[in-house]
């Protein structure tokens, strides 16, 4: 038995990996209900500390756009600033790193209907 994942917001366990959205929030991973997530986590103090969504096809659209986007500025930058780019690729791989590992790996992609 895996310890049950609980969504940041609502205190309450995901039980379905459809359910489950981990963002970075305030430099941590955490986990919530997409429900949770679209009504509480994208308001204001989205503005001043951004939680984009690590999971799902929009979160591994923008790691993409990212990656590339990182990797063509550390070759077209000619200045020793060519390695901020690479440290956020580096971070931006550990957020999703982090989020596979302790969110996404305990859960199906299947609905449990047995109650």
């Amino acid at each position: 038995m895996t310890k049950p994942i609980i969504c940041f917001a609502c205190k309450k366990e995901i039980k379905d990996k459809d359910e489950l959205v981990t963002v970075n929030h305030y430099f941590q991973v955490t986990s919530l209900h997409h429900d949770c997530y679209n009504k509480d986590e994208r308001g204001v103090m989205a503005i001043l500390f951004p939680n984009h969504r690590l999971n799902g096809w929009t979160g591994n659209i923008s790691f993409i756009f990212m990656v590339i986007i990182g990797i063509a500025l550390f070759f077209m930058i000619d200045h020793s600033i060519r390695y901020i780019p690479l440290f956020f690729i580096i971070l931006e791989c550990y957020y999703h790193l982090v989020s596979y590992i302790c969110f996404e790996r305990y859960l199906s992609n299947v609905h449990n209907d047995e109650g």
